[in-house]
């Protein structure tokens, strides 16, 4: 949902002014990702250990 509303923009204004702003943007965006599977990854082997 983030990802569209940015890529959007508010009224299709131009969101990412320079490409280093995109940049940061797709690497927050992997941050997040890797950290949520880290995080179910986690959850899993926590649900394994208490069956």
């Amino acid at each position: 949902m983030i990802y569209h509303a940015l890529n959007r923009g508010n009224r299709r204004e131009t969101v990412f002014h320079k490409p280093a702003d995109f940049d940061a943007f797709v690497a927050a965006m992997n941050d997040a990702q890797r950290r949520v599977s880290r995080a179910l990854e986690m959850v899993e082997a926590a649900r394994l250990v208490v069956r």
